[in-house]
């Protein structure tokens, strides 16, 4: 049977059906959801994720999935929409070779739905794609819940890129939606999702990581890609595959997809110079805020502003847009020695931009809660975490937030509640980690703090802050040579971030007599951040021991008249 690159298959028994011609029409979301709701499918294992049912051979299905989520040694289970659980026999698992699909079965004889399959090449920028899958559970989410989101296809690479990737869409997505199904206006199984908007690539490591920055850039697999690799490892589907796309050109939507594979990767350089490719056509503005989390990737605010700017003034209705300036505007404000109110005031007046053109997002509402935070209104950043977390049980984040804004106001139990949420949530949440250990400190558990600060630093060794804390635990605890040792990891791990670090070295300096040492540690400190020369600063976050030494140097006549210099 020859694919007619017009008229879609549909997988039913061991051959291809081939649906008539009909006068198409777009299906409304509810129509498409109910289509997407049979055909999806949980992929059960200790890291689960989604699949699509394709094939129904007898008693036999085949559901098609992304092959990480069956990449490793494991034991795996199907559940229908029905909610049955059907195992999964590891021998029948079929990984493709170079792209990031897999193949699995299972039996029942029970009847379930199989997807219609469409054509990802008639595919192109701007048209309405839905994708549906399983979030993963969490502490707050303990049920297996479908979830089914409404989009836009940004780009469709002519070219397949790394893994197979080439369907770019805006849809909201959340781990556990891998290889769910991605379809078309028709209900036609499109593609296979795959790397959501948001990665730990895709954040700056050297902000706040609180910060929640979506991409919008949601990557998947064509299916045409999917059919064209069945075939040539000569794989028993019951179907023919549709003749390859003739090569063409490189094209827009080629280099969006390339350059939106390298933002999630945090390539940077790779991003900028391809999105650079699009912004002479009709994708000006897509490519504008992809290019200007490029620049926030590599720290350059004032270029990321720019074209954050360009891209709203093109698109004044994008709520992605406000929502990653309003990011930005408050990552460059929490930069040392920056006006942290008037940045974290522009950057509520994004986020509650943002919210006014989208209501349910639960990441803007996080982040207004930070920016409200950082401007001293915490009663509303309160409010905007509770938001939050009513939009988005799951969200680490809003719970560790929350937490430590409930610690400043004095709710210690309320605090501690949702620290230990967030980690529930997330067990590899390491600044969640580092505020309990901050307030399990300044609760007098020392040995909980140190503990805390373990866990932080064996997940991130390259955040800094954590070693400053655990070094000031640790001298409080009379372990001087860790606490200096910590102390100095922290210089080389972040420089740019260790003004406590030579601060506290400077403090021991002078314990020994060594004057000249100790202040050019202070005269480095201040150069750094001037926060941590302010004693109101210190005695929040020190022991007696170390605050008294602390105080010593800031008071000595020489770093008076150091700490008023320019």
């Amino acid at each position: 049977m020859k694919f007619a690159a017009s008229l879609p298959v549909v997988l039913v028994g061991a051959a291809a059906v081939v649906v008539q011609p009909q006068i198409s029409h777009a299906l409304n979301a509810a129509e498409v959801a109910k289509i997407a709701r049979n055909v999806t499918v949980r992929v059960d294992s200790q890291a689960p994720g989604s699949g699509v049912i394709i094939k129904q051979d007898g008693d036999t299905y085949t559901v098609l999935t992304a092959a990480h989520v069956v990449g490793s040694e494991d034991t795996y289970e199907v559940i229908t929409p029905d909610r049955a659980r059907h195992s999964v026999a590891n021998t029948t698992i079929q990984r493709l070779p170079n792209v990031d699909l897999a193949l699995i079965q299972f039996s029942s004889s029970q009847a379930y739905k199989v997807a219609e399959v469409g054509n990802a090449q008639q595919i192109s920028a701007g048209m309405p794609c839905y994708v549906a899958g399983f979030p993963g559970k969490t502490a707050a989410i303990n049920e297996v819940v479908y979830n089914f989101t409404a989009g836009q296809i940004t780009a469709n690479a002519v070219q397949p890129l790394r893994d197979g990737y080439g369907l770019v869409y805006s849809n909201a997505t959340l781990p556990g939606m891998s290889g769910g199904a991605v379809l078309d206006s028709q209900g036609q199984l499109i593609g296979i999702h795959g790397r959501a908007d948001t990665t730990p690539q895709a954040q700056n490591p050297n902000l706040n990581p609180d910060i929640y920055v979506k991409t919008g850039f949601n990557l998947g697999i064509p299916i045409n890609t999917f059919l064209q690799k069945a075939d040539d490892a000569n794989l028993d589907l019951g179907f023919t595959t549709p003749p390859p796309k003739p090569a063409a050109p490189a094209s827009v939507d080629q280099a969006l997809a390339e350059a939106g594979q390298a933002l999630g990767r945090g390539e940077s350089s790779k991003a900028v110079s391809k999105f650079n490719q699009v912004l002479g056509s009709d994708r000006k503005a897509v490519a504008l805020h992809g290019r200007g989390l490029a620049h926030y990737q590599r720290g350059n605010y004032k270029e990321a502003l720019a074209d954050l700017n360009h891209a709203i003034a093109i698109d004044p209705y994008n709520a992605l847009f406000f929502n990653s300036r309003g990011s930005v505007h408050l990552a460059q404000a929490l930069q040392p020695n920056r006006n942290l109110q008037s940045g974290a005031s522009r950057a509520e007046r994004d986020f509650s931009e943002a919210l006014k053109l989208n209501p349910d997002d639960s990441n803007a509402y996080n982040n207004r809660g930070l920016a409200n935070f950082y401007m001293g209104a915490r009663t509303q950043a309160i409010d905007d975490y509770n938001q939050a977390l009513r939009l988005d049980p799951g969200l680490a984040k809003a719970y560790k937030n929350r937490g430590f804004t409930r610690w400043l106001e004095q709710d210690i139990r309320g605090a501690l509640l949702d620290l230990k949420q967030a980690l529930t949530i997330d067990p590899t949440y390491a600044p969640a980690y580092q505020t309990r250990g901050r307030l399990q400190f300044r609760q007098g558990e020392v040995a909980k703090a140190i503990a805390d600060y373990d866990q932080a630093i064996q997940l991130k060794p390259k955040a800094g802050k954590t070693y400053i804390y655990r070094g000031i635990a640790r001298y409080e605890n009379s372990e001087v040579p860790g606490a200096i040792q910590d102390w100095q990891a922290a210089i080389k791990a972040s420089p740019e971030e260790s003004a406590g670090a030579h601060l506290l070295i400077g403090a021991t300096l002078l314990t020994q007599g060594r004057e000249n040492e100790a202040l050019q540690k202070l005269k480095t400190a201040k150069q750094l951040e001037r926060t941590w020369t302010n004693q109101g600063f210190l005695s929040q976050v020190l022991g007696k021991r170390l605050l008294k030494e602390a105080t010593a140097l800031l008071e000595h006549p020489k770093a008076q008249a150091l700490l008023k210099s320019r």
